[in-house]
């Protein structure tokens, strides 16, 4: 992650979204990359699937608001969790 990530996650903590690690992993992949617009949810599933994070992709589908505000408020790690809800 990005120093600028970084920065931006703890800018907010305490409002950001608690996601699966390996959802926050595939989150930020494209976001790093610049690979496409954030808000361009069915292109970062799409990504997310390319780069064979099929839970992940499946997570930010179904969570369609968590994703959403996470874009604006930062995501986080759930600690100790890997899996979906």
């Amino acid at each position: 992650m990005t120093a600028a990530g970084q920065s931006r996650r703890a800018r907010l903590e305490g409002w950001s979204v608690m996601v699966p690690a390996m959802v926050l992993a595939a989150i930020d992949a494209p976001c790093e990359s610049g690979a496409t617009n954030m808000l361009d949810r069915p292109r970062v599933i799409e990504i997310a699937r390319a780069f064979g994070a099929e839970e992940a992709a499946d997570w930010i589908e179904a969570h369609r608001s968590q994703f959403a505000k996470g874009i604006f408020q930062g995501f986080v790690a759930e600690s100790g969790a890997d899996t979906a809800e």
